[in-house]
C-alpha cells in the first residue's frame, strides 16, 4: 500500500486511502483501523497523526496481535488463529503467514494479504519469544499484569502493612481469583483490559475492607495490589521491593497504559 509513497502527511494519506478503497467492504472504523496498523512502522503515528489531523489511539501500533486477530478474521480464516499466534509468538509474522499460506487456498490467502495491507514475508526481524498474542492485544510475559490477567497466575505474596495486614494474604488471593475470571484478554483490548482491572480493585478492596462506599483505593495501594508501577494524572507511582513507594512525576499527563 505505501510502494511510492514519501514517510510524510501527504504519503501515509495516500496510502491509507489506497488501503481503505481496496477494502471497502469492510466496515469504516474496521478498515480505518487496519489501516493505521497496516502502515504505523512504515509511516509513524506523527505523520499519519498529520495526515488525519486528529489524535490517534495507540493500540493499533502497539498491539501486533489484536491486528494479525483481525486480519484473520474479516478474511474468514479465523479457525487458524490458535497456530497462528503460537508460531507467530516464536518466529513472527513471517513465520505464520508461512503456516497460513500452506493450510489455505491461493484466493483465501490473497484476501488475507489484502486484509493485512503488507506482505508479512518481508518481516526479517529477530524475534525474542518475550510476548504473548491475545486477540485483545500483546503482552509481555514478564508483567505482572500478564501474569494475573492472562496466565492467570497468582502473585508473590506482598508486604502487608497497617491496612494490608487487615486485608490479609487470603482476600488478596479471592481479588485475584475474582480478576481472573473478569478479564478476558481475547475479549478486551489489553489497555481496556487494564483500566477494568484498576477500577474493579479500586472498588473491591476497600468493599472488603468496610471503607465508606464514597472511597475508593488510591494509586499506592494499587501499585501495591499489582505490585508493578501504576500511572497518574500526575506520574507514575512505582512500588519499592522492600516496601514503599516512589513517586515519578511526568513531564505531561499519562492517561493511557
Amino acid at each position: 500500500m505505501a510502494s511510492g509513497c514519501q514517510r510524510t502527511p501527504e504519503g501515509a494519506r495516500e496510502a491509507l486511502r489506497r488501503y481503505e478503497e481496496q477494502n471497502s467492504d469492510l466496515p469504516v472504523q474496521t478498515r480505518r483501523m487496519l489501516g493505521l496498523a497496516a502502515l504505523g512502522r512504515y509511516f509513524g503515528r506523527r505523520n499519519l497523526e498529520a495526515a488525519l489531523d486528529q489524535t490517534l489511539p495507540r493500540f493499533p501500533f502497539r498491539d501486533w496481535s489484536w491486528r494479525w486477530w483481525n486480519v484473520l478474521l474479516h478474511s474468514g480464516l479465523e479457525r487458524h488463529w490458535d497456530e497462528f499466534a503460537l508460531r507467530a509468538q516464536r518466529g513472527g509474522a513471517r513465520e505464520a503467514a508461512t503456516f497460513l499460506r500452506a493450510h489455505t487456498s491461493r484466493r483465501a490467502y490473497a484476501l488475507f494479504l489484502r486484509r493485512a495491507g503488507t506482505n508479512p514475508h518481508n518481516d526479517h526481524r529477530p524475534k525474542r519469544g518475550n510476548i504473548i498474542w491475545t486477540k485483545g492485544g500483546c503482552w509481555r510475559r514478564d508483567s505482572n499484569w500478564t501474569r494475573l490477567l492472562v496466565l492467570h497466575e497468582h502473585l508473590p505474596e506482598r508486604t502487608l502493612n497497617r491496612w494490608q495486614r487487615m486485608l490479609g494474604h487470603e482476600n488478596v488471593r479471592l481479588i485475584e481469583r475474582e480478576l481472573m475470571h473478569l478479564i478476558d484478554s481475547d475479549t478486551m483490548l489489553r489497555h481496556e483490559a487494564i483500566d477494568r482491572a484498576v477500577h474493579y480493585v479500586q472498588r473491591r478492596v476497600p468493599e472488603v475492607l468496610g471503607w465508606p462506599k464514597q472511597r475508593a483505593l488510591g494509586p499506592k495501594g494499587l501499585a501495591w495490589f499489582f505490585q508493578t508501577r501504576v500511572r497518574t494524572k500526575i506520574g507514575t507511582v512505582v512500588p519499592l521491593a522492600q516496601g514503599g513507594y516512589v513517586t515519578r512525576r511526568a513531564r505531561r499527563l499519562l492517561w493511557t497504559w
